[in-house]
């Protein structure tokens, strides 16, 4: 089958850590055209001295075992081929890198789409100059930091968020 190019206009992306890192790439090349993007957690350029870096330095793939067991399993089951060490690799390459092979750098500025960047003001992965810097570079973005929120935010507390989300949303698509 052939798609046309460029992707017909979709409905929303909204991704988490580095699925808020593929949003903003998806959305910055415009391969497709999201009438919104919502990122929770993610960034956008990783300086060498970011102490985020640090943490990412000492994961491998034994330790990502023991934390995160069951969402490999669930990887796993739904992957007809699965291979985590794989897309571990792929991912730890793209946590160290600098370029932009690895996060979407300036290349964010491309955004034509509303942007709500949703940021967790205790996360220790990202920082909240980070969710600043990455709102002042994409025109018309929107900025929540949540006070005492971690990295993982939409699942420590979705009461607090999901009522700002779908806020953003309404006034988005009225």
């Amino acid at each position: 089958m052939i798609l046309p190019w460029p992707l017909p206009h979709w409905g929303c992306i909204i991704g988490h850590s580095d699925g808020g890192i593929v949003a903003l790439r998806l959305a910055a090349a415009r391969v497709i055209q999201p009438e919104f993007v919502i990122t929770a957690g993610a960034h956008w350029v990783l300086q060498e001295n970011d102490p985020a870096r640090q943490i990412y330095q000492t994961i491998n793939l034994e330790k990502w075992r023991v934390m995160f067991g069951n969402q490999i399993s669930v990887y796993n089951a739904e992957n007809p081929e699965p291979d985590f060490g794989k897309l571990f690799t792929a991912a730890t390459h793209m946590w160290l890198g600098c370029d932009e092979d690895a996060y979407p750098g300036a290349s964010v500025k491309n955004i034509q789409c509303p942007l709500l960047v949703v940021h967790g003001d205790d996360d220790m992965l990202v920082s909240r100059q980070q969710g600043f810097e990455l709102t002042e570079q994409v025109k018309g973005a929107r900025l929540l930091n949540l006070p005492f929120a971690k990295h993982t935010l939409l699942e420590d507390m979705p009461e607090r968020v999901f009522p700002f989300l779908q806020d953003f949303m309404k006034r988005i698509t009225a």
